[in-house]
């Protein structure tokens, strides 16, 4: 009858400090990234570039060209 009671009590307290310790790792891991994110102005999903209508970046140093392609490959 006592080690029922003293596993529920057990049980509650590790309720209580699970929650409370994944909240507290929660605000510091996501808050602290993101308070220095803004601090050193990062931009993880910016988006396209400004004045781009899509994603795709030209690669610098090659050509479509049929003597190009032979080239690079």
């Amino acid at each position: 009858m006592k080690i029922e009671w003293l596993q529920a009590y057990v049980r509650a307290v590790q309720g209580i400090l699970l929650k409370a310790l994944l909240w507290i790792a929660y605000f510091f891991g996501l808050g602290l990234t993101v308070l220095f994110m803004r601090i050193f102005n990062r931009k993880i999903l910016s988006g396209r570039p400004r004045g781009s209508v899509s994603f795709w970046t030209e690669a610098k140093g090659y050509g479509r060209e049929d003597h190009d392609v032979m080239r690079q490959s």
